[in-house]
């Protein structure tokens, strides 16, 4: 039995023994192994047997490998070659030759030199042959290795330089036709990103749809194709909407391009938003202008305008008109709720501005009040107050004014009464003097009221900011900073509580949506800092940390309305909390211990602060006037 067959033996013996079976490894690995380099290095160096027990042990690693049951046998035959021969010639003593020995020895000589030239040819080729394998096992390897990391150009030229000497390496045509296939898939992938920038959807629809049918989890060519087709469906309905609009159906317009933004917020983006607000505001004046006009139907008119306000904040016809139905729906309000004295308030200036508003109904709803306001006052007995209210009502231009004229004869003709007596005046000492005033204490600011929510409001008539605690309650003036300050709170609630990383809201690349960004401020310029949070199809905004830095909260309006959202980081799901009929839930703060999250809605007709629960429970309406109150920030 050979030296080389007893290592292989006792080297399977100790392998039983141990009965740890060989861990199997991928053959791309092989050429990276320091025992095969050194197993080669030993076969060249004429080490045969350390060679053929690496090369054993390798084989059982790596059965996959094609080429090392070659270079094993080749060290098993080398190594039974060196131990048959070795030894075999042996000293003798010298002894006389004759001649015909002498001749014999010198042609057996000739012969064995020959042999030798002959086998230092073999071997030559040998060891070149061996060093050809050696290469072309590495360059196997570097392809696999390439393809494993996805560099298919590379992959495919180094496959197909092996197959240019070895046509038939099952490995390398494997390799190779995966290289050109993924490479014919990215081109394709690519075409198709071609086309939709140039705005070629049916051309792009083609090449994403056979890219989805060989590789359907390719790169993102499923949300590609996704656009394409929602742009597709976003054409049609344009084309449907845009018929609507020009034959003046104003609420089927409305509902194709709403219909439009809700499938792709950017698709024909200026075309859709001007027309849509052109419809909105329609709409809205011709329910205003109906004689008479219901008070459901005069608030159906005020979301129109509202969502006309939203898309043109700046358009002087939409703030004047939903200004006037706002006030005039809030005077309308108080009056339901026996509050004459909030009803005039809010409907006298209007009047004197738009005195012939809603065909003549506001001065109805003015008569109303005064009339109301009347008769409590003088319930109050303050006649005088009374019977001016009574004489603004009678002089109103309204249908029937009789009731207010008969007020106005009854009071008349009641005696005025005189002035209370005053009594004459006595001699008194003069007062003692003022003790010395104490020092007035400085002005609150808005930070001295830590927990509390503050908030803009149109109460006093103009814009306001006003301060309330969490219940509702308390609710007055904020204190003279807050006009400039309110903003800056608000801002600083996009930082984390570590100060760590912001939020901040951007368009993506080749999009116009906005969506939602971090940045790690704590990174240096050299390293990446940014990190795109949302994708969705619409715009994000209004983003804030919560005090505990671990959830945001911010406004999407992807599902058709804007509404409040949250989203636990690094890696949690986004959440929609608030689920409004109308088109507005925004400006979301959260409360100091995070448990909490205000906001402001018009889902009930105006605007109002709104507070629930983290997780979207327990929704109400905690400002409660007959004004609009929005853009809460909790103070903390």
């Amino acid at each position: 039995m050979t030296t080389l067959t007893n290592l292989l033996m006792r080297e399977r013996k100790a392998s039983r023994a141990a009965h740890r079976p060989p861990t199997v490894r991928d053959p791309s690995e092989l050429e990276s192994d320091g025992r095969y380099l050194a197993a080669l290095q030993q076969l060249q160096q004429g080490a045969y047997a350390n060679a053929g027990r690496l090369f054993f042990l390798l084989q059982a690693e790596y059965p996959g490998a094609s080429q090392l049951p070659s270079l094993l046998a080749e060290a098993r035959l080398k190594a039974e070659l060196e131990t048959t021969w070795a030894g075999k010639i042996k000293g003798r003593r010298p002894r006389r030759l004759n001649r015909r020995v002498v001749l014999s020895l010198l042609a057996y000589l000739v012969v064995m030199g020959g042999l030798a030239i002959g086998g230092f040819m073999i071997y030559r080729n040998l060891q070149s042959g061996n060093a050809e394998v050696i290469q072309h096992q590495r360059l196997l390897a570097q392809a696999q290795a390439s393809l494993k990391r996805n560099d298919d150009e590379t992959a495919s030229q180094l496959f197909r330089q092996i197959l240019s000497v070895d046509i038939s390496n099952e490995v390398a045509q494997r390799g190779y036709r995966e290289a050109t296939w993924r490479l014919a898939l990215a081109s394709e992938y690519e075409l198709g990103e071609q086309a939709l920038r140039a705005h070629d959807f049916a051309r792009a629809r083609e090449y994403f749809m056979s890219v989805q049918q060989k590789a359907p989890s390719y790169r993102n060519v499923e949300r590609l194709l996704a656009q394409v087709e929602a742009v597709t469906e976003a054409g049609q309905l344009l084309a449907t909407a845009n018929t609507a609009f020009e034959a003046q159906q104003w609420a089927a317009a409305v509902d194709g391009y709403e219909a439009v933004r809700r499938l792709d917020s950017t698709y024909a983006a200026d075309l859709v938003t001007t027309r849509l607000v052109a419809a909105y505001l329609t709409l809205g004046q011709s329910i205003v202008a109906r004689q008479p006009a219901a008070s459901i139907d005069l608030t159906q008119a005020l979301g129109y305008f509202q969502k006309a306000l939203h898309l043109a904040p700046d358009a002087p016809a939409i703030v004047q008109a939903e200004g006037e139905l706002s006030v005039y729906l809030a005077g309308i309000r108080a009056l339901e709720q026996a509050n004459a004295a909030q009803a005039v308030l809010a409907l006298e200036p209007l009047y004197r501005a738009q005195p012939a508003y809603l065909g003549g109904g506001l001065a109805e709803r003015l008569y109303d009040a005064y009339l109301a306001l009347g008769e409590s006052t003088a319930q109050q007995a303050d006649l005088l107050q009374a019977l001016g209210y009574f004489e603004k009502a009678a002089a109103l231009p309204v249908a029937d004014a009789s009731a207010a004229r008969r007020q106005v004869a009854a009071l008349s003709a009641t005696p005025t009464p005189l002035p209370t007596a005053t009594r004459a005046a006595v001699y008194a000492p003069p007062p003692p003097p003022p003790p010395t005033a104490t020092p007035a204490p400085p002005p609150a600011t808005l930070a001295d009221f830590k927990g509390w929510i503050a908030f803009r409001t149109n109460r006093d008539g103009g814009v306001a900011i006003y301060l309330m605690q969490p219940d509702g309650s308390q609710q007055q003036r904020a204190p003279n900073d807050a006009a400039a300050t309110l903003d800056q709170l608000y801002a600083q609630q996009r930082w984390s509580a570590d100060g760590a990383t912001m939020l901040y809201v951007a368009s993506a690349p080749d999009r116009a949506d906005a969506n939602l960004f971090l940045v790690h401020a704590d990174r240096p310029e050299s390293e990446a800092r940014d990190a795109m949070l949302t994708d969705f199809r619409g715009d994000e905004y209004d983003p804030v940390w919560s005090p505990a830095g671990a959830m945001i909260a911010f406004v999407a309006n992807h599902t058709g309305n804007d509404e409040i959202w949250v989203m636990n980081l690094p890696d949690g799901a986004p959440a929609q909390l608030t689920h409004n009929e109308w088109e507005w839930d925004k400006h979301p703060t959260w409360s100091p211990d995070g448990a909490q999250i205000a906001f402001f809605s018009n889902r009930d007709g105006r605007r109002q602060i709104w507070l629930m629960d983290a997780n979207g429970g327990n929704q109400r309406n905690i400002s409660n006037s007959n004004s609009e109150d929005w853009d809460p920030v909790w103070i903390r």
